[in-house]
């Protein structure tokens, strides 16, 4: 084995690594971002189920706090109005 093969060897494994690591960090099935699981076909149900888990765990909630804290900076600059932030989803039934 060359240290070149060595050296792609320990690059691949690190990318790789970081890439689970971000999805992980950020509570997203990798398919739903175009990385490949190894064993996984990808099918679309798949794909739609990771999506939904996706967007009630880790978007509606952020969804949530957004709007709480735009109302509070429209209610501190003493704006008579409300925000609403309408749902977009990404992956139809």
């Amino acid at each position: 084995e060359t240290t070149k093969t060595v050296w792609l060897g320990t690059i691949e494994g690190t990318a790789k690594e970081c890439k689970e690591q971000i999805c992980f960090a950020h509570s997203i099935n990798p398919s739903l971002v175009g990385i490949k699981v190894a064993g996984s076909l990808g099918n679309s149900s798949e794909l739609k189920e990771s999506y939904a888990i996706f967007e009630k765990n880790v978007i509606m909630p952020l969804r949530t706090v957004m709007g709480e804290i735009f109302n509070d900076l429209v209610d501190i600059a003493d704006i008579k109005n409300t925000l609403v932030i309408n749902n977009f989803q990404i992956i139809k039934d």
